[in-house]
């Protein structure tokens, strides 16, 4: 007869998951399961989001499932940097399925998973440091380009903004928001009639114009345009900033 396993997967990026990286997974998971004479009861994944948050659904909605269904006997995966990218959460997850509730654990790319041997398990945190490690030293390279970035007056990420819009990964002027933004700033400054931030955000939803995101103006919305620095030409990324008369709209 054969196991009943519920799978995993988990993908960290955007990039990841465009690229396909969790049918790779699947794909790996699916023949991992076959040669094991291991039928998968239901999948639970986790496409494009970080392995260092603790709180994701498709680990939660897992355990659930766990819970509700004793019948189910394992968890399959493709490997522990799915479970997570930080030792602790890894081994929080494994406690979770393997200890606390008595599950067997199964990875595509690490056998022999179980805790019975303390060599195993020293392993298998070895791995989990050097998987932590590596995120890490990601995070830094990746923050280290995007500081450099911003010092010298680039784009280095964050929303664009009503007004703009990112082309070759460099942020330009989008004319048909940029108008809406002068809009705003032309009937704040209005000396024949005093606009409240909910009356520009009246006037502007009358006119069927639509925010960054699409919808309706709040009078919220309408004060963070005013108060963003940005429409005056100042790039503002964490301790950085510079001035960029380029993208200067108000």
């Amino acid at each position: 007869m054969k196991k009943r396993y519920y799978a995993y997967g988990r993908t960290s990026t955007t990039a990841q998951k465009d690229a396909g990286n969790i049918k790779v997974q699947i794909d790996e998971i699916k023949a991992h399961a076959k040669k094991n004479d291991i039928e998968i009861c239901e999948w639970f994944l986790d496409d494009g989001v970080s392995g260092s948050e603790e709180k994701r659904e498709g680990i939660n909605q897992m355990l659930m499932a766990f819970d509700k269904n004793p019948d189910v006997q394992g968890c399959i995966f493709y490997s522990c940097s799915r479970l997570g990218r930080e030792m602790r959460i890894q081994e929080q997850i494994i406690y979770e399925l393997q200890d606390k509730r008595g599950l067997e654990l199964l990875s595509v790319t690490e056998p022999d998973l179980g805790d019975s041997q303390p060599e195993r398990v020293l392993l298998r945190q070895i791995v989990g440091s050097v998987n932590q490690y590596d995120k890490r030293q990601i995070v830094l390279r990746l923050t280290t380009g995007r500081n450099n970035k911003a010092k010298n007056g680039g784009y280095a990420g964050g929303t664009s903004g009503l007004g703009y819009k990112v082309e070759g990964g460099e942020l330009v002027i989008d004319p048909i928001g940029a108008e809406t933004v002068k809009l705003i700033f032309k009937l704040r400054r209005s000396r024949l009639k005093k606009y409240s931030y909910q009356a520009i955000a009246d006037e502007l939803n009358q006119q069927g114009l639509l925010n960054a995101k699409g919808k309706s103006f709040s009078g919220q919305g309408v004060r963070g345009v005013l108060n963003s620095k940005r429409y005056k030409g100042k790039l503002i990324f964490g301790n950085f900033s510079t001035y960029r008369e380029d993208l200067k709209v108000a």
